[in-house]
């Protein structure tokens, strides 16, 4: 037979009930707060490092996939560090549009087409300034227009829709790995 308690005695069993399990609780969230913090720590310390872990080497090219697309690239993240980036321009900028590439270089061309093309309606050689020799179209800013100028220094700026790369492949590379999120 089981023993007749009092209202106090209920009371103090009960208490003592409700102080374990919040106990129990505490500890649970405590936990696994820690524990998540050291998750987190652990995977943003593997991707700050000094490789990119989305971007692979396949020997000399460099790969990513983004949405189910390969891209390439001819310089590694860690080689484009030194490029000026001057550009707010993000590949929205270019969906379902005509992209005007000026440039005298075809690996630039196709390394930028190759990437952004996708994503574009289609992509056109253009011509920006000094276009009465050239057979292509002649654009301004007001349109989709990435003008390629082989420099010195690698830098990415941008003026109203134009989007100037100056500088060598690690300048193009550098802007390409931007849009993608990928640095």
């Amino acid at each position: 037979m089981r023993r007749i308690l009092t209202h106090e005695e209920l009371e103090k069993k009960q208490k003592i009930r409700n102080i374990i399990i919040s106990i129990i609780l505490l500890g649970i969230m405590l936990f696994s707060t820690i524990g998540f913090a050291f998750v987190y720590y652990e995977s943003d310390s593997s991707t700050n490092g000094q490789t990119n872990s989305k971007v692979q080497n396949l020997g000399d090219r460099w790969t990513a996939d983004y949405n189910g697309q390969q891209l390439m690239f001819s310089s590694s993240p860690e080689s484009v560090n030194a490029t000026k980036l001057f550009f707010l321009i993000d590949l929205s900028q270019y969906y379902g549009k005509t992209l005007y590439i000026d440039s005298e270089s075809e690996p630039i061309y196709n390394e930028i087409a190759a990437n952004i093309g996708p994503y574009t309606q289609r992509v056109q050689y253009a011509c920006y300034d000094d276009c009465d020799n050239s057979p292509y179209v002649q654009k301004n800013c007001s349109d989709n227009l990435i003008v390629y100028r082989q420099k010195n220094e690698n830098k990415v700026y941008q003026n109203n829709t134009c989007l100037f790369i100056e500088g060598d492949i690690r300048a193009v590379d550098a802007f390409l790995y931007r849009i993608f999120g990928l640095s």
